[in-house]
């Protein structure tokens, strides 16, 4: 879970932060699934193309396919997170099988780049963000007060291992 260098309870409430994150791919995607899941709610771009509509939606969960919308080299993921109440977060995790079945994770963490306000093409490629933040980490998709709460199913962002992990943990 990442968000906004700020109290989210207090400075974040009923409020919209914009994060923005570039991967590169060294090959074509085979096929490419994001599950997003925002506290409160979200809006999607790649590579400039959305707002996005998901494929499935868990509670909050959200998974897009996104085969289609990558390309070999640089790409964007632009979230539009608002949060309503309380704590705010996003959590993403994007799996891309590449041609020659290569896995590649790609997830939410402090390489991601956000701020207070969107811009007028803040969700495009090429956008200048190197004035934006880096994103804080809140935790990882065990953390609370997310975790085992039934709006948001966490389930897609964990693999086995990770579940096994937690477990010894």
């Amino acid at each position: 879970w990442i968000w906004y260098p700020e109290d989210a309870v207090y400075e974040g409430r009923n409020a919209d932060r914009f994060f923005r994150h570039t991967f590169e791919l060294p090959a074509p995607p085979r096929h490419a699934e994001l599950w997003l899941m925002v506290d409160d709610s979200q809006a999607l771009w790649v590579n400039g193309q959305g707002p996005l509509e998901p494929e499935e939606r868990r509670a909050a969960a959200a998974r897009y396919l996104l085969t289609d919308r990558l390309r070999v080299g640089a790409n964007l993921l632009a979230v539009q997170a608002h949060n309503a109440t309380s704590v705010a977060g996003v959590l993403a995790r994007l799996t891309v099988t590449l041609a020659d079945g290569r896995e590649l994770v790609i997830t939410s963490n402090g390489a991601w780049r956000t701020a207070r306000e969107g811009p007028e093409g803040w969700n495009l490629p090429g956008f200048d963000d190197t004035d934006w933040q880096q994103a804080v980490v809140a935790g990882s998709a065990f953390a609370a007060p997310w975790y085992e709460h039934g709006s948001f199913p966490t389930e897609p962002f964990i693999t086995d291992a990770e579940r096994v992990a937690y477990a010894e943990w």
